[in-house]
């Protein structure tokens, strides 16, 4: 829905207000990219991972959130 602009019947019912994606992606403020699933902390709370998969992504994002904290705290720049 973000990166093809037209409207077709399966889209008709989405409010403009929740197209501010695209607004943006058009704008070239931001841009969406392909993360592997292998690679994405997200599934650690949005998914159902069996152990081997949260004891490899859960340390990820443990790390991230640190990151995040520090950086705010700090007000320096993310790396």
């Amino acid at each position: 829905i973000a990166s093809r602009p037209g409207i077709n019947n399966k889209t008709k019912h989405i409010a403009l207000r929740y197209h501010f994606v695209r607004h943006h992606i058009a704008d070239g403020e931001i841009a969406p990219v392909k993360c592997d699933t292998l690679l994405n902390v997200a599934d650690v709370l949005t998914k159902a991972v069996d152990r081997k998969t949260f004891q490899r992504l859960a340390p990820m994002l443990v790390k991230s959130v640190k990151r995040d904290a520090v950086t705010k705290s700090s007000g320096a720049d993310p790396v």
